[in-house]
């Protein structure tokens, strides 16, 4: 008898389920957070149940942020299943109610359907925020340097999408997250920028990714979604795109700082990881906040 298959979370008898994007919360000042003054949009990938990890970024590095600047939270739905997703929805709404900074998709939160989110996201930008500059996409558990990503998104002209970018071989450890089998993948990824944060550099980056996603598998393979978000649209959709990679010293997916050196000798955690709580994540906002030179 043969062995079985491992598939994961992919199936042999790929499926095509249809993609219904819908947006089903706006800010109410859409207009003020996304308007022609505003240069950088940061977008914080988060869940409905992490809203004491949402108080800490409001309270911490968010506070950074300049008048060109907005920082809003992707929330997605959770799932069914959950028990909690009454009591949830109401303290969402009276988050959304004091802050107005939130914006609600469809997408049902799972590690698996990050590629959605992701694509919620960039279309998000294409349709409010088509004249900002720059757009940084960043997981909830990252501190951002926010001055030094204003500075970053300032000095940065060339359509590109900037990160800790490079060529990596598909996970194929049955037991990784990232697993990836050869039927779904065979070759090596195109180069792709780490899914902790990364900034779309260019005002067209958005409509270009989303000009030249239909060139990919996306729109028709459950397989192809389920891939790693960063592959998918730093990597395969990018490179589609012609959007050029661009590996950037400062950001750092792991806890250890790498430094970004800036042309006038100031040195520069871009992005650092943390361990959720709020001692973490005002420790490591300390850190990158902290004066240095190169």
């Amino acid at each position: 008898m043969p062995l079985p298959i491992f598939t994961g979370p992919f199936s042999i008898n790929d499926t095509d389920p249809p993609l219904n994007i819908q947006f089903l919360h706006l800010p109410q000042n859409l207009s003020a957070l996304c308007h022609t003054g505003k240069e950088l949009i940061v977008f914080v990938i988060s869940s409905p149940s992490q809203i004491a990890q949402r108080s800490a970024i409001r309270k911490t590095w968010a506070t950074d942020a300049s008048h060109k600047t907005s920082i809003i939270f992707h929330l997605g739905l959770e799932k069914p299943s959950n028990s909690a997703t009454g009591n949830l929805t109401e303290d969402i709404s009276k988050e959304r109610m004091q802050y107005d900074d939130i914006i609600v998709s469809n997408v049902v939160e799972d590690y698996y359907n990050l590629t959605w989110k992701t694509y919620a996201t960039i279309a998000f930008t294409s349709l409010y925020c088509q004249q900002a500059k720059c757009v940084l996409k960043s997981d909830s558990d990252t501190v951002v340097n926010i001055p030094a990503m204003e500075k970053l998104c300032n000095k940065t002209n060339s359509l590109s999408i900037l990160g800790n970018c490079g060529i990596h071989w598909p996970i194929r450890d049955p037991g990784s997250k990232w697993f990836t089998p050869t039927w779904v993948w065979s070759g090596v990824y195109p180069k792709f920028c780490l899914g902790s944060a990364y900034m779309l550099v260019g005002s067209n980056a958005a409509r270009q990714l989303l000009a030249h996603v239909n060139k990919t598998k996306f729109f028709r393979s459950a397989n192809f979604r389920k891939m790693g978000e960063d592959v998918v649209w730093t990597g395969i959709v990018a490179e589609k795109a012609q959007i050029d990679r661009a590996h950037t010293l400062g950001f750092s997916p792991e806890s250890n700082a790498n430094f970004h050196c800036f042309a006038d000798g100031e040195k520069a955690a871009l992005t650092v990881h943390y361990i959720r709580g709020l001692r973490s994540i005002i420790e490591r906002w300390k850190f990158v906040r902290k004066p240095r030179k190169c």
